[in-house]
């Protein structure tokens, strides 16, 4: 019990004695793509989903229950151009008593054409990313409170140039079955750069703190999810701002009133920065759709005037024989689009049927 004390001290202290950084100060920012297609439809960040898919384990290990041991779960996807990412993972218990999670996580960008500055040809060259995630949780006795640790080393290599760090995820998880309702607070990625990509030039590594919540209401099919994203953070407008003030003409005499309403616009803006929504409909026992927005991703990579759907997502998921399938597809920007598609499966189902 005073490990357990211990490690929720711990979880709290972390986000006041860490730095936060901005957006696109951080290096390995490939730590931050989605990782399980339930979670891209609902917005791509939710961290309370209490269910049997395995792939929510690599955004919250907290998630980590007794419903995804002997689970395997494989995700292959196209993202921009002939970028590759994907991941699998297994599950097991150890001890009767403490839950592992064993997964990696890659990400290819493909062959490149290796030059030099005056565009003279000398072959191919290739770039990738790798994680190992090993996440562990367990219950806080007599609680409906979860706690979940993942450690994630990895390694980043562009052609000749390569990069090692590590990171971790500290996250609880708080689920009431007679409400049907479910919080987690999660950090993820606290990590340090080990090898540089270039000598004695160490970079700090992004973080982020988020908090979700997720409710099922009585007699009712509909799941609502909602997120605060990157609480650590309040700066995420900030460019936004820049850009609006540049394109406004300078006022000879101040007006205080309209600074007064500038600061509520400034402050409702920042928040909803942060806010991500979701829902899932369960049509069946075994098939659900769901839908998903995205505000910080809306603001940041809509096209002034064509908005349309960036922001938003959507996804299906549906069991067949032993398999649960689940599909999304993201609207990053009014061009691009993303698919994602997991596979889980349940391995003492293939177990019971050969004896």
């Amino acid at each position: 019990m005073k490990n357990q004390i211990s490690l929720i001290v711990l979880f709290i202290i972390i986000p006041f004695i860490s730095k936060g950084q901005s957006g696109g100060l951080g290096v390995y920012s490939f730590l931050q793509l989605p990782k399980s297609s339930h979670i891209s439809a609902i917005g791509g960040t939710c961290q309370s989903i209490i269910s049997n898919d395995l792939s929510t384990v690599f955004h919250n290990p907290a998630l980590l229950n007794d419903s995804v041991i002997n689970h395997i779960t494989l995700f292959v996807n196209k993202y921009f151009s002939d970028i590759y990412y994907g991941n699998f993972a297994y599950a097991t218990k150890i001890f009767n008593k403490y839950n592992i999670f064993t997964g990696i996580n890659y990400l290819n960008y493909g062959k490149f054409i290796r030059t030099d500055e005056c565009g003279n040809i000398y072959g191919n060259f290739y770039a990738s990313d790798y994680v190992l995630n090993i996440s562990f949780s367990n219950s806080i006795v007599k609680s409906n409170l979860n706690y979940g640790i993942a450690f994630k080393p990895l390694i980043s290599v562009y052609d000749r140039t390569y990069s090692f760090g590590t990171c971790f995820d500290f996250s609880m998880l708080y689920y009431n079955t007679n409400n049907n309702i479910s919080l987690s607070l999660a950090i993820n990625n606290i990590g340090i750069q080990i090898i540089p990509y270039t000598k004695g030039n160490f970079e700090p590594v992004k973080y982020s703190l988020n908090f979700s919540v997720s409710k099922r209401f009585v007699y009712s099919p509909f799941y609502i999810h909602a997120s605060l994203i990157e609480l650590q953070n309040f700066k995420l407008s900030n460019y936004k701002n820049l850009i609006d003030k540049q394109k406004k003409p300078e006022k000879l005499f101040s007006d205080t009133s309209f600074k007064r309403i500038n600061k509520i616009e400034s402050f409702a803006t920042e928040f909803i920065h942060h806010v991500v929504i979701g829902t899932d409909v369960l049509i069946t026992k075994n098939f659900y759709f769901s839908v998903g927005y995205n505000f910080k991703r809306r603001y940041e990579l809509a096209t002034e005037g064509k908005k349309r759907l960036t922001g938003f997502s959507w996804g299906v998921g549906l069991k067949i024989y032993k398999l649960q399938i689940h599909f999304s597809r993201s609207k990053y920007h009014i061009a691009q689009a993303i698919n994602m598609i997991t596979i889980n499966t349940n391995l003492n189902e293939f177990i019971k049927n050969s004896q």
